[in-house]
């Protein structure tokens, strides 16, 4: 799914958060970042020299800091654009990796209202 399309989706999933296009394209962006080094760092490495600890520790540090990154943009657009009650919930990268849990309860996921409503990338 393009941005675009990723951004529209989650523009109309919150409707009543009202969060303009840019924002969420700017979410939907850093959402795909932080799936994409979860997959990786799940994954491990593409290649591997297991007589070179230093590539490894170097490529672990680098994607959590893209991790990390990507968390910071999602949580500070959560916390500083919608209004309260609403969080951020992050889980397992092989279903919805992704997850803003609604004040009123709301989910479309097996979790339950406590997991949240998961984001569609």
């Amino acid at each position: 799914m393009s941005d675009t399309e990723a951004a529209n989706i989650f523009k109309l999933d919150f409707i009543e958060a009202a969060i303009d296009f840019d924002t969420a394209l700017t979410f939907v962006r850093a959402a795909k970042r932080y799936v994409a080094s979860q997959v990786s760092l799940c994954n491990g490495p593409e290649t591997y020299n297991p007589l070179s600890s230093e590539g490894m520790e170097r490529w672990q540090t680098a994607t959590e800091s893209r991790s990390r990154d990507a968390e910071d943009t999602m949580l500070g657009i959560v916390s500083g654009t919608f209004p309260g009650g609403y969080t951020l919930n992050l889980s397992d990268p092989r279903g919805y990796c992704v997850h803003i849990v609604r004040p009123d309860g709301r989910h479309n996921t097996w979790g339950g209202a406590s997991h949240g409503w998961g984001i569609e990338l």
